[in-house]
């Protein structure tokens, strides 16, 4: 009997962050978006409408950009959550295949995370 009610209340509590809301309230740190990236000046583009519905109740700020040849997303984050993950993982969960590619470091010293995303005739450069 102890062990079952111990079971019991282990998935409830495993299970909790996936049934939690969260929601921005303290919106301080947060200084817009830059205007630049690597050099190049950016176009904001609008949301697709799953993005909008998948950033309900995010906590933090996402954006589409073009610098004319690329697309960039920024992302912003005020704490932790549970849906923020790796691009791979989107691009898997889509139907990519993923191959991993080695860590790129920018003229600035930045290291990148890579990856081609490939699917069908869509062959996709990621960094992050």
């Amino acid at each position: 009997m102890r062990y079952s009610i111990f079971i019991i209340l282990s998935i409830i509590g495993f299970s909790m962050p996936f049934f939690e809301k969260t929601t921005i309230t303290d919106k301080s740190g947060f200084t817009g978006w830059d205007t630049k990236f690597e050099g190049k000046g950016l176009k904001k583009l609008d949301l697709s409408e799953k993005e909008k519905i998948f950033l309900t109740d995010f906590p933090g700020y996402v954006s589409r950009f073009s610098d004319g040849k690329r697309e960039i997303i920024m992302r912003w984050l005020k704490t932790e959550t549970r849906k923020l993950h790796s691009s791979s993982d989107c691009f898997k969960g889509i139907g990519y295949k993923i191959i991993p590619s080695p860590v790129e470091i920018d003229k600035n010293g930045f290291r990148w995370s890579s990856f081609l995303a490939i699917k069908d005739n869509d062959k996709l450069k990621i960094k992050e």
